[in-house]
């Protein structure tokens, strides 16, 4: 259909946060996620609070799905005021 984006490309985004003192899941946490593609274009992912259905809020999580082509990304996280980087790779075919 027009605008749909190929489902090839559509990746599941999370970030796992835990409390750095007891190592527990942190249910609250304000999470802003930037991703940087090769061609410098930065795009926010809109955040959603999600957990496996089987796993429970043990397996909590922020992030979303995005559509990303293969190629390598940075991702600039924060989590209350925190900040993180880190890249990761998205491979040819996947």
């Amino acid at each position: 259909m027009p605008g749909m984006m190929p489902m090839s490309e559509m990746r599941h985004l999370e970030l796992h946060v835990y409390a750095k003192d007891a190592g527990n899941t942190v249910t609250n946490a304000r999470v802003t996620i930037v991703l940087t593609g090769t061609d410098k274009t930065r795009r926010a992912v809109p955040i959603a609070r999600m957990y496996g259905v089987a796993e429970g809020l043990d397996d909590l999580h922020y992030g979303n799905n995005v559509n990303l082509a293969p190629g390598t990304y940075t991702v600039d996280a924060t989590v209350n005021g925190e900040s993180a980087r880190f890249s990761t790779m998205v491979p040819p075919g996947s």
